[in-house]
């Protein structure tokens, strides 16, 4: 429970007298939307932050993904080198299906990582609540 004080004092100095009055207020309930307001606030920031990192991310995945499509266009159907190329494809389009993910987060998920440390859970935090 949350209580604040507010007193006052009166001074009576010629007889040497102070008195306290005051009161105990319950400010529970402004003490909990004060901490989810911040809460929500810095949940805007991380997903802003997200967002950014995201589109600056993209934009060198998208070029990786082009080079690789080109040079699987222009290769030998035989030449070893076009697996590896389409693994590099893959592999970006999975990226590019991470980012996308990232910039959809509304709600913050955890998941057990390693030795009791926790991280966002993307999956659930990026999907839409019902």
């Amino acid at each position: 429970m949350w209580l604040k004080d507010l007193a006052t004092v009166e001074a009576y100095e010629q007889e040497g007298i102070y008195l306290s009055r005051g009161c105990l207020t319950v400010v529970t309930k402004e003490m909990r939307a004060e901490e989810e307001r911040v809460k929500r606030e810095n949940l805007q920031v991380l997903l802003e932050t997200a967002g950014a990192v995201c589109h600056e991310l993209n934009q060198p995945i998208q070029s990786v993904s082009s080079y690789c499509e080109i040079m699987l266009m222009e290769a030998e159907k035989n030449d070893p080198l076009c697996e590896r190329l389409k693994k590099i494809v893959e592999q970006t389009r999975r990226m590019g299906d991470i980012t996308k993910k990232l910039m959809r987060i509304t709600k913050y998920e955890t998941k057990d990582y390693v030795q009791g440390v926790k991280i966002v859970d993307i999956e659930k935090s990026s999907q839409k609540e019902n």
